[in-house]
């Protein structure tokens, strides 16, 4: 059974919100890349609903944030933010949305 992703993507004053549900891994990596290819500037990815992601679904929202600049992590699981941790992605700090801010 293949990989599953969904990818839903808001834009807000200037900025953009990227919420994945699902997996992000080596089938569905090329996916989100592709959904994102036209979006410049500041890129939020709401991780609340994803799953599982590996070292391709790591290196594929590091390819996002090279590209786009500003890019933050909100709500990803503890699971999500273990592995996050381990591949060192220190350029892309968690956050916690304020209220009404989604």
């Amino acid at each position: 059974m293949p990989a599953e992703l969904s990818i839903s993507i808001t834009r807000h004053r200037g900025s953009t919100t990227v919420q994945l549900d699902g997996e992000l891994d080596l089938a569905t990596g090329n996916r989100l890349r592709a959904a994102l290819q036209n979006v410049h500037g500041p890129v939020r990815f709401d991780l609340e609903r994803l799953a599982f992601i590996d070292a391709r679904g790591v290196d594929a929202l590091l390819a996002i944030a090279r590209t786009n600049g500003t890019t933050t992590i909100l709500q990803p699981s503890p699971w999500i933010s273990r592995v996050l941790d381990i591949c060192q992605i220190d350029r892309c700090p968690a956050e916690h949305p304020v209220d009404g801010d989604q």
